[in-house]
């Protein structure tokens, strides 16, 4: 036993065996390995970054180390420190330390560095004169440092409830900038350095050369690429806040952490940076088709990344499989196999220059004289052995109920961000120190924490297995949630929902023409869905008062009221008198990532329109939203192209955008205000009903200004047409596609130098849907597999216990109106589900959009009927959830073609018919369509010859999108020309031949826009059978062997194994 962890190891024919024991106390076991002072003295040098043995020798006295560290009497020299850490001296000018926390703060910026992951190219440095506590935040760009700067300040105010009163800078004309304000506005003194006298900043300085050395130290012990020196930095940084460099308080040395925050910090949990790791993977998140394989792993490799800022229950690891950094609270270290070990899977690194073999570049000049300072004696690196030593028990990586657990404004974890211009990780990596052989190696394991009032959830892996249901359920029983009372009875108080979603959903609900009245149930059917098995709260004071994600939710709301202090979105001013108040809400979200873990707690505070006066408040408020089939072209010519696409997110977008009009706001639920004040809204917030329009005005402007066109067809399309570079923009996130990576990197500098924009990388995520990407074989897959594992779990729906359907419906028993003798069913619970589906129908699942189309037709009074027809849909969508639509090579839609039918007098009440559609190109379905028709056609050829003049509006429209995007030779030899296909002889007749007056002169004159198309020589419409026909499961429903044909034709396939 050694520091709480029991190891028992042995080899057996010449493999190395590691038993890993659990996390509750055990009776102490005798192990045969002893360990000794030396090799204990060298892992705790490695897991504090190469920490001095001064420092090390005093852990025990400012941590919760229970057993002092021995320093060897006979140091060695350690090559990482020697080759990472020599540095020269000059006299040491101390400076004297206040006396209190942020009587005195003192900031600088390092950098440049080569472009990170994350797309980081320097980090600003804080230090809290008094306590000696660090904060390290990376940059994208120097620019960023004011914004960091405010929002650091008033984070660390709130934490403490203590002002800053003192800032030292060197003259960094960002920094003194920011000092400069605060000094004019909230009386804070600043100490600037004299001209060519940067030890005066000595401090920050100081900090910074430590920062750098043991920044190369732990790059180079963990053989990693330079990719990855902001993890490295952001890990120095919390290492040095738990070490014996804080001030005497009561005549003893503290740590800066404890000196900041009263509790002194537990390094149970502190491990080698930069090791090779193991994280626990839920079994939720495996592949559908894989999760009851007992042999699938339940682990995946990773390298050890940090820690948590906020909580010592959470760490950082990189996957190579993901390609990003994320958290998890189970995870298995083992500390003896450098990260530099692990398969990276870095992707689109380039060339670097050659023969470089520094880990870090120096720090490069800013235009100003610097000079290193000497560190104390306390400081220095003294020699430590070259060899790696041998092996040694592992310790339990324990979280500690004494870890502060306050949130932190640098603490996002960013996807992969590359650079073109940037140095090689291939000719940049390092090989690591060589690891003796001579014990087994063994595995640090972070335990799961046990239940109590401090506990954080886990944000990347939830770990409880899915319980099976026992309830035994007949094949015709209606669902639970649908058997309670119907409610007749309605709120009137209108919803208000994220103006990002309640735009998309509002678009989408449109295209597959529902009624207002439809429209505005299925809006608020979606809202009320779950996220990863997380029950959204409605209001601040639910989202505050959770017992298990409270905490969360209250760091998600300061997160947001610091942006939105940070945009200057509003003033405050005293009440005007016969002003109308316009009042708000929080909005609460949770953010997932491609495995359907939680990334992060969203909240957003947003205005209630409908409290707003037209006239006073308002005027126009129309803004262009997206459609769903410019979307899925886009995509369908990205596969094509095989261009590179990239995706960015603009933060607080609204709030970019000045607003015209004169606003006041009621006081926010957490936002402090004077008494007889409110806030005078100066920006776009969220929810007003002119934000949408003033931000897409804004990003308009700006996207013309830079050289971009604006598409006929779409207005949130824009092409730029000498940089070959196009962009979708829907709402504050944008994908970008050109088959050049320099044209996307001038576009990403344009966009951050104007707007906080966010890199994603390449494109995984867009609007809910996963992306998946073959780039050898030019395929893309589309999918909501996660999003419908969410929906089935909510519903009840995700076990075995109801039968699987291998069609969503096969006759129209179920779709008729209720009558009076019918029993009645919830209401509110079958608009969730409707809305739930309705979102994947439009989006990726062609499959069902006739099915839910007739059922959305019920929802204002569904019955018992309906629902059992809707428990068949759910659970084919169980038995279905793998499938994905393909846009790829090969079949017979390489061209852009629209497919049209129609269904005469299929609806029994009515005696309408049903239109269908579906457009292929590359293989794939970009555009479908299933709608009831407004009039009764006297006979089929009627109907098909409606559906044939509704369709051919969208083909034009598609054909116009192709032009738009600069790739007209997708519709055909002859680009003015949409080829169109039906199978009814006397419908395709009719469009050709217009002397046929006795059959068709009852019918309206708008359908026969068809027939001056044809003329015109813009379409052509040929004939194709039935059995082949794509569009035929979009007006009926089918019987299971048509239907299999009809879901092969579309090109929805269970696509690639997905992690």
């Amino acid at each position: 036993m050694d520091d709480g962890l029991y190891v028992v190891s042995h080899i057996a024919d010449g493999y190395h065996e590691t038993a890993f024991l659990g996390t509750e106390p055990h009776t102490p076991v005798k192990s045969e390995l002893k360990v000794n002072e030396k090799e204990r003295y060298l892992l705790y040098h490695r897991r504090f970054a190469h920490l001095g043995p001064t420092k090390i020798a005093k852990l025990h006295e400012v941590t919760t180390l229970q057993k002092k560290i021995q320093v060897p009497e006979k140091i060695e020299i350690c090559e990482v420190c020697s080759l990472t850490k020599m540095k020269n001296s000059i006299p040491k000018q101390l400076r004297e330390h206040k006396a209190t926390k942020l009587a005195l703060v003192q900031f600088d910026i390092a950098g440049p560095f080569p472009t990170s992951l994350r797309g980081n190219r320097w980090f600003l440095q804080i230090i809290d004169s008094y306590t000696r506590k660090n904060w390290v935040i990376p940059l994208k760009k120097k620019g960023d440092a004011q914004r960091e700067l405010r929002i650091w300040k008033t984070f660390v105010e709130h934490q403490t409830g203590e002002k800053v009163k003192a800032a030292g800078t060197d003259n960094a004309p960002e920094l003194l900038q920011q000092a400069e304000e605060w000094r004019v506005t909230q009386g804070v003194e600043i100490q600037p350095t004299t001209i060519a006298s940067s030890h005066q900043n000595g401090p920050a300085e100081r900090n910074i050369q430590t920062a750098e050395a043991d920044m190369r130290a732990m790059l180079k012990d963990a053989g990693l690429p330079i990719e990855f020196w902001d993890e490295a930095v952001e890990a120095d940084a919390y290492l040095r806040n738990r070490t014996n460099t804080g001030p005497m308080i009561n005549g003893k040395q503290v740590s800066p952490e404890e000196a900041f925050t009263g509790t002194k910090p537990s390094i149970d949990h502190i491990r080698v940076w930069g090791s090779k790791c193991y994280s626990y993977i839920n079994p939720k998140t495996i592949p559908a088709d894989q999760r009851h394989d007992k042999l699938v792993d339940r682990g995946r490799i990773g390298v050890f990344m940090g820690y948590s800022e906020t909580t010592n229950k959470q760490f950082k690891f990189y996957s190579p499989e993901l390609g990003y950094t994320s958290r998890t609270s189970r995870l298995s270290v083992d500390e003896y196999t450098p990260g530099g070990k692990v398969e990276l899977r870095l992707r689109n690194i380039p060339a670097g220059p050659q023969g470089t073999q520094n880990t870090m570049p120096d720090r490069k000049p800013r235009g100003r004289p610097r000079k290193d300072l000497e560190l104390s004696p306390a400081e220095r690196m003294e020699p430590t052995p070259t060899e790696r030593m041998e092996p040694s028990p592992a310790e339990p990586m324990e979280p500690s109920p004494t870890e502060p657990m306050e949130p932190s404004p640098a603490e996002p974890i960013e996807p992969v961000s590359e650079n073109l211009m940037e140095p090689s990780s291939a000719e940049l990596t390092h090989e690591p120190v060589k690891r003796h052989r001579g014990r087994p190696r063994r595995l640090t394991t972070i335990p799961p924490t046990a239940p109590s009032d401090e506990r954080v959830p886990n944000l990347v892996n939830e770990e409880g297995p899915e319980e099976p249901c026992t309830q035994s359920v007949r094949e015709k029983e209606i669902p639970r949630y649908f058997t309670r009372q119907a409610k007749r009875k309605r709120s009137n108080e209108e919803i208000v929902e994220d103006e990002r979603f309640s735009k998309i959903v509002k678009a989408m609900l449109a295209q597959v023409g529902l009624t207002e009245e439809q429209t505005r149930l299925s809006e608020k059917a979606f809202a009320a869905t779950e996220i990863a098995g997380i029950q959204i709260p409605q209001t601040h004071e639910q989202a505050i008062n959770d017992p298990k994600y409270g905490k969360q939710w209250k760091a998600a709301i300061l997160e947001e009221i610091i942006a939105l202090i940070e945009n200057r979105t509003w003033e405050e001013v005293p009440k005007p008198k016969d002003a109308n108040m316009v009042d708000s809400k929080w909005v609460f979200t949770v953010k997932t990532n491609l495995d359907g873990t939680v990334e992060r707690f969203k909240a957003r505070l947003v205005a209630r329109g409908f409290t707003q006066a037209h006239g006073t408040d308002y005027n126009e408020t129309f803004a262009p939203t997206v459609r769903m089939d410019t979307l899925r072209l886009f995509m369908a010519t990205v596969a094509a192209e095989n261009l590179e696409c990239f995706h960015f997110d603009i933060k607080n977008a609204f709030t970019e955008s000045h607003l015209k009009e004169e606003i006041f706001l009621k006081q926010p639920q957490g936002v402090e205000v004077k008494k007889g004040y409110v806030l005078r809204v100066l920006r776009s917030l969220y929810g007003l009903k002119q934000a949408a329009r003033d931000w897409n005005l804004l990003i308009k402007k700006e996207l013309l200004a830079w050289g971009f066109v604006q598409s006929l067809a779409d207005p949130c399309m824009f092409i730029h047409k000498e940089k070959q570079l196009r962009i979708l923009v829907y709402v504050d996130d944008i994908a970008a596609a050109a088959k050049d990576r320099a044209q996307i990197d001038w576009f990403y500098e344009k966009l951050s130098g104007r707007f906080n924009t966010k890199n994603l990388g390449e494109i995984h995520k867009i609007l809910g849907v996963r992306v998946t990407r073959d780039r050898k074989r030019r395929t893309i897959y589309l999918d909501q597999e996660q999003y419908l594992h969410a929906v089935l779990d909510k519903f009840g729906m995700s076990s075995k216990q109801h039968r699987d359907k291998k069609i969503p419906s096969a006759d129209y028993t179920s779709f008729r109106p209720a009558t009076d003798n019918d029993t009645r069913i919830d209401i509110t619970e079958y608009q969730q589900v409707i809305g739930s589906l309705m979102f994947a129908m439009v989006l990726t699942r062609p499959d069902i959009a006739f099915t839910l189309g007739k059922l959305s037709q019920y929802m204002s009074d569904p019955a018992e009927h309906h629902g059992h027809a809707l428990m068949n849909l759910l659970r084919y969508l169980r038995s279905t959830v793998t499938l994905k639509l393909r846009y790829g090579p090969g079949g017979v839609h390489s061209q852009f073609v629209i497919y049209s039918d129609a269904d005469w007098a299929s609806d029994m009440v009515d005696r309408k018919s049903v239109s269908g559609s579906t457009a292929m190109f590359y293989g794939g379905p970009i555009s479908w369509s299933s709608k009831k028709q407004r009039s009764v056609a006297t006979s089929s050829c009627e109907s098909e010859y409606i559906a044939l003049s509704t369709c051919c509006k969208q083909g034009q429209w598609i054909a116009q999108m192709f032009r738009d995007l600069g790739f007209p030779k997708y519709i055909g030899k002859d680009t003015n020309k949409v080829q169109m296909l039906g199978d009814n002889q006397g419908a395709i007749a009719l469009t050709k031949n217009p002397h046929l007056h006795e059959r068709s002169k009852h019918i309206d004159v708008c359908y026969h826009f068809i027939r001056d198309l044809a003329e015109q020589g813009k379409l052509d419409v040929a004939y194709v059978p039935t059995a082949d026909m794509v569009a035929d499961g979009m007006t009926k429903p089918l019987q299971r062997v048509a239907f299999e044909r009809f879901k092969n034709q579309l090109g929805v396939v269970l696509g690639p194994d997905l992690p």
